[in-house]
């Protein structure tokens, strides 16, 4: 499956007259090729209390927590801020 279905998706869904959204970027997390960064210390408290609720995944431990933290600093010291999140930025054609 892609991320941009084509129009026989669901068929349905154009015959009611609703048509496919296509965005116009596409921000990708976790790339290595990051293009886009976004400041995130006004909200680094929340964050990080989202991400331990994802304890089937690990992310609720003291190491999850430093994991994050440390690539929030790599990303923010790219720009000059604490803590950053880091996007690659894609333009579907």
């Amino acid at each position: 499956m892609s991320a941009r279905q084509g129009p026989c998706f669901i068929p349905e869904q154009l015959r009611e007259g609703l048509v496919p959204h296509k965005p116009a970027i596409l921000q990708v997390i976790m790339s290595q090729h990051a293009d886009l960064f976004m400041p995130i210390a006004s909200v680094w408290d929340v964050k990080l209390k989202a991400i331990r609720q994802h304890r089937s995944q690990g992310r609720h431990t003291a190491d999850s927590d430093r994991v994050v933290e440390r690539i929030a600093r790599e990303n923010g010291a790219r720009i000059g801020v604490p803590v950053a999140e880091a996007f690659r930025v894609l333009r579907p054609t």
